[in-house]
This record gives structure tokens, C-alpha cells and sequence, in this order.
């Protein structure tokens, strides 16, 4: 089967409708402008397949992608006083973006008594985030600034094999393996002081049964 949805949202802190005010967040120096409130994209797609090989034997693909992206802006100096310009203001940006991949084998064997699969599964994600916040009488003087520039990695592989034996109709026995690899990266940018930060990098393996 495919599968795939998408939500697209939006919220915005006032109803510029609700009044007339000459207040915009556009900065009147560096003629910057940021929009007002929030608006969110998420969308997905999914895919599953089965291939029947023979009566006792079967493959199994299951895949997955999405995707989300945000951006948020706050007025945090005096919202709704209706200045001219806002002087404090908040801008976040996200990005996250994931993929996940896993095949299965599974079959029957030793007249059926024998219940076993063999699989491996992948998984891997990307995210991004900038941060901004304006306090501009700083901003201009070269004084203040708090810029954010982030990015974060994983990856998992994992490889797994799991049997059942029917002794009898009401008695079985199992037993499984599992190994998994996972890898952490990130990497840290906050201009305009810390910029050459070395990219964080660690990670695990592991072996797991029962």
C-alpha cells in the first residue's frame, strides 16, 4: 500500500483587521522585515510492499518519509503598543526532514513448526535550526546580537533475526538477535562569536538477545 498526508497550518498573534495601527515589523535601519505569526508544514509518504516468494517463504518492504518546516516570530519588546516599529522581535526557523527503510524475510520451515524472519532496518533524520533575535538599538550600535545556526544528524542500521518452534499446539519456544549501530552528529554555529566550533560526532553499537 502508499500512504501520504500533508498539514499545512498557520496562526498569526493579532487580526490586523482588528484595528488600524501604523506598528510593522520592518526594521527602519536595515530595512529588514519579518513575518508576523506562525506557519507550519508537515507532510509525509509511506509505502508498503509484500512479495509473496512461495507458500512458506515472504518479503516484506516498508518505507517512510517526512518532512517539516516552521517559522515562528514573537514581538518581545511591546506588543501591541502600536509603535511605529517593533525594536524587539524573535524569529525561529526549523527544518527537519527523517527517512526510515526496513525489509523483512519470513518463512516456514520444518513442516511449518519452524517460524523465523530475517531482517535489517535503517533509519536516518536531518534537522536545522536558526534562531534571531532583533534588540535593535544594540543591533545598530554593533553592541548585541543572538544569532542561532544549528544543524542535528542521526542514523540508525540495525539487523535483527527472530525464530519460533511450536513444540506442541500450546507450547512454543523463541529466541532473537539484534544488532544496531547509531550515529549522533551536531554541529553548533552562533554567530558572531562562536563560529568555528569542531562538528560533534559519537555513537554506539550494541548487541542485543533473548
Amino acid at each position: 500500500g502508499i500512504g501520504a498526508d500533508k498539514v499545512l497550518a498557520g496562526a498569526f498573534y493579532r487580526d490586523p483587521r482588528s484595528f488600524t495601527t501604523f506598528e510593522n515589523w520592518t526594521d527602519p535601519i536595515t530595512g529588514e522585515t519579518i513575518d508576523q505569526g506562525e506557519k507550519i508544514e508537515n507532510k509525509g509518504y509511506s509505502l508498503k510492499i509484500q512479495y509473496d516468494i512461495s507458500d512458506n517463504l515472504t518479503l516484506h518492504y516498508l518505507g517512510a518519509i517526512r518532512e517539516l518546516n516552521t517559522s515562528l516570530t514573537a514581538s518581545a519588546g511591546f506588543p501591541g503598543r502600536g509603535d511605529p516599529y517593533d525594536i524587539h522581535n524573535q524569529v525561529i526557523w526549523q527544518h527537519h526532514e527523517q527517512m526510515q527503510n526496513e525489509l523483512r524475510l519470513e518463512g516456514l520451515a520444518l513442516g511449518g513448526k519452524l517460524d523465523w524472519t530475517l531482517g535489517a532496518f535503517f533509519f536516518e533524520t536531518d534537522e536545522w535550526e536558526m534562531l534571531k533575535t532583533d534588540i535593535d538599538e544594540q543591533e545598530w550600535n554593533g553592541t548585541f546580537e543572538i544569532r542561532h545556526d544549528d544543524e542535528f544528524a542521526n542514523e540508525n542500521q540495525s539487523f535483527f533475526a527472530h525464530a519460533v518452534y511450536n513444540l506442541t499446539d500450546a507450547f512454543a519456544v523463541s529466541a532473537g538477535l539484534r544488532y544496531t549501530d547509531e550515529t549522533d552528529e551536531i554541529l553548533f554555529r552562533h554567530p558572531p562569536n562562536l563560529v568555528d566550533i569542531p562538528r560533534l560526532s559519537f555513537g554506539t553499537d550494541r548487541w542485543d538477545w533473548k
